[in-house]
């Protein structure tokens, strides 16, 4: 009994012992860190940076560009916030061109796409809901049967609705999302599928997207490997590969959200008891102006912002770098987005030499940032306010986000950051404290050889190090 209760002492003593900070500089922590045999293969930036005196307090590699993974949309929130404002809204606008009769409409009703990201998101499941508010705006004006198309105008929006330097093989994932004009239902789409021994095949998806052409072409066997792409020379999403027969579904892109929200509007309609005929209106039929429906606005972009940093949403995102080339009068392009991010830097007084920024979202393989610029950026945001909030009170707490160590300190409520990952990337950026942050820190590690949790261990260490011993 007695050597049980030693075992239990040992145990909490060295629990204990793990999470208390070890009594090192600033800079001796940072070295210990990123001088770990475990990274000697990688690129490592660390960056402690005290914003009162505006100094950085201990550092490694803080000039070399690293990619960024998703802590880049620190960078497209701060330009956000910059340029459109705490309480920037998108606008889906949807009119009617036609003939109101008695309880008839002929004509189209015509959705005009604004970009918005959110549009019938499950994100923000209280949010008003396009759909219900065109159905209800019919049947406000006693419309029983309606008698003519429903139109989707995507605007000046261009055609390819992600970003270039994305992967072909992230394109079919739900977290490959493009942006278009219209946006509804987050563009992806749930997908059932199944294989049969014999060979058989069979895919549907929920919601429906008419016009969309989904292939199952995958083939039975004992090795799972499916994946997705896109069929360019059609509106089309292929599944191909080989799994085990049974039933299977998953979360993958809708290249075609328009045609899905045009079909949820009709079977709402049905649903409500208006008719649907779909069926060609001559124009000269059609009267020339047109009556305003619906003027749906998205939630508030700060609304946005903490939706998207906490999910690490790529969509929204880029929903919102495009907006940043849109109202600036530009074509709604990830390009264009990306020198109005530069011009808001450029206007806080950010040094932008250090930032190789390719999309929003740090989806981009080649997006890359120094930690001495996120230092520069994230302090100079610090105590600039948004309406009433800064960005970071946008930032979710560090909570479970990093490693095992962190959680069990008081640091999980007191740091708030943003990170990023993906194949060989681990990075994370934030604040310490999170109510009135005296410090700014980041960490970006690229092609690290050990696992990842046992680097997000090591960074959990770095942070005690760091902000415990602070008074």
């Amino acid at each position: 009994m007695s050597t049980m209760k030693n075992r239990i002492l040992l145990t909490i003593t060295l629990s204990i012992a793990t999470l208390t900070a070890v009594a090192l500089t600033p800079q001796e922590a940072v070295d210990s860190f990123a001088l770990d045999t475990t990274l000697r293969h990688a690129s490592v930036g660390v960056a402690f940076w005290d914003i009162d005196s505006a100094r950085m307090v201990a550092c490694h590699n803080p000039q070399l560009a690293i990619g960024t993974a998703s802590t880049m949309k620190t960078v497209t929130s701060t330009a956000a916030l910059e340029l459109l404002g705490a309480d920037y809204r998108f606008h889906t606008r949807v009119v009617a061109r036609g003939e109101f009769k008695k309880n008839k409409f002929t004509g189209h009703l015509i959705v005009r796409g604004d970009g918005d990201p959110t549009l019938g998101s499950r994100y923000f499941p209280t949010h008003p809901d396009i759909v219900k508010q065109v159905v209800d705006a019919l049947a406000a004006r006693g419309i029983t049967r309606v008698e003519g198309q429903i139109l989707i105008d995507n605007g000046t929006y261009p055609p390819q609705s992600f970003s270039e330097d994305w992967q072909v093989d992230d394109l079919m994932w739900y977290y490959g999302a493009g942006v278009h004009g219209v946006n509804f239902h987050d563009n992806v789409l749930h997908a059932d599928y199944s294989v049969r021994a014999d060979g058989s095949t069979a895919i549907t998806a929920t919601p429906p997207v008419p016009g969309l052409v989904l292939e199952n072409r995958i083939a039975p066997d004992t090795v799972r490997h499916v994946y997705t792409f896109m069929d360019f020379g059609r509106p089309g999403v292929i599944f191909t590969g080989t799994t085990p027969a049974g039933d299977y579904d998953g979360t993958f892109v809708n290249p075609m959200p328009g045609a899905m929200l045009a079909d949820s509007i009709v079977r709402t309609m049905t649903a409500a008891g208006i008719k649907f005929k779909n069926k060609q209106v001559k124009e000269s039929k059609l009267a020339a102006g047109e009556l305003l429906l619906v003027d749906h606005e998205s939630p508030a972009l700060t609304e946005i912002i903490t939706s998207l940093l906490d999910r690490s949403d790529n969509m929204f995102t880029e929903g919102l770098l495009r907006a940043l080339a849109r109202e600036a009068g530009l074509r709604p392009t990830d390009w264009n987005g990306v020198k109005q991010v530069h011009r808001a830097l450029n206007g806080l007084g950010v040094d932008t030499d250090g930032l190789l920024m390719d999309d929003g979202s740090g989806l981009a393989r080649n997006g890359k940032a120094t930690v001495a610029f996120f230092a520069d950026m994230l302090s100079r945001m610090a105590r600039r306010t948004y309406g009433d909030k800064r960005l970071c009170d946008l930032m979710p707490n560090a909570g479970k986000r990093i490693g095992k160590l962190l959680p069990e300190t008081s640091l999980a409520t007191d740091v708030v950051l943003k990170s990023g990952s993906m194949s060989g990337v681990q990075t994370f950026v934030g604040y310490y404290p999170a109510k009135e942050p005296r410090y700014v820190f980041a960490i970006l590690v690229n092609e690290f050889s050990c696992s990842r949790s046992e680097l997000r261990d090591n960074m959990d260490r770095l942070l005690i190090n760091l902000f415990l011993p602070v008074k």
